[in-house]
């Protein structure tokens, strides 16, 4: 199986959601054993559109074993005359998608980005293709718009950038500037504001060999 052949949505536990890019099965990849659980296409997800996926624990069953009951939320956002984004989730346990929610998006926000997601407490979030940045709340299956990343800075990093949770647990996103990678957080006022904050940078001189694409991205966000 090639990763020209495949999306990888997500990984955790020792399991990897993907999909393949040409019959669009979505399937989970037990990476111990090598096993694969394929998965029923989601209703209503056909058509113009763009997708993205998580992968989780079900509730109560924690820990890193791939043999526990997992959730997958499927999202997608469909185009007519504008996009709609609905999000579907699907228990191992009982094999069925259960619709939770749809929101349409504002006129100024396109479709989901085919980027890995963010899980920062109980709330996932995706990157959408125009720098808003799309949150799912876990506890009360609720979708929306949360922040955007600022024009200026996505533009130093040639629009190429990976959200992701911080140490301390707050929204971030990774980008490469030149030959360094910068890490920042979102900070969140009382009023609503939001401000991003570069937390550290990492200087690395072989990049300067090394042509970088998203997926290369993604690695070096998971080592740093």
């Amino acid at each position: 199986m090639s990763h020209k052949e495949v999306w990888v949505w997500d990984c955790r536990h020792g399991l990897a959601l993907l999909q393949n890019r040409h019959s669009s099965a979505l399937f989970v990849w037990d990476l111990v054993t090598g096993d694969r659980r394929y998965l029923p296409m989601p209703p209503a997800t056909t058509g113009m559109g763009l997708w993205n996926g998580a992968l989780l624990h079900a509730a109560g069953h924690g820990g890193d074993c791939p043999s526990s009951p997992f959730l997958v939320l499927y999202v997608c956002s469909l185009y007519s005359n504008g996009y709609c984004t609905y999000a579907y989730v699907y228990s191992s346990e009982t094999g069925i998608w259960t619709e939770t929610t749809s929101i349409a998006m504002p006129s100024y926000s396109t479709g989901i980005d085919v980027k890995r997601t963010a899980l920062v407490g109980n709330t996932l979030h995706w990157i959408l293709d125009n720098s808003f940045i799309f949150e799912f709340d876990l506890d009360n299956h609720r979708l929306g718009l949360t922040a955007r990343i600022p024009d200026g800075m996505l533009r130093s990093y040639g629009w190429e950038v990976v959200i992701m949770p911080t140490e301390d647990g707050l929204l971030g996103f990774a980008g490469v500037d030149g030959f360094d990678l910068h890490l920042w957080s979102m900070v969140k006022s009382i009023d609503g504001v939001v401000t991003w904050t570069r937390r550290s940078f990492l200087r690395q001189k072989w990049w300067r060999h090394v042509r970088l694409e998203s997926s290369q991205l993604d690695l070096l966000k998971s080592l740093a």
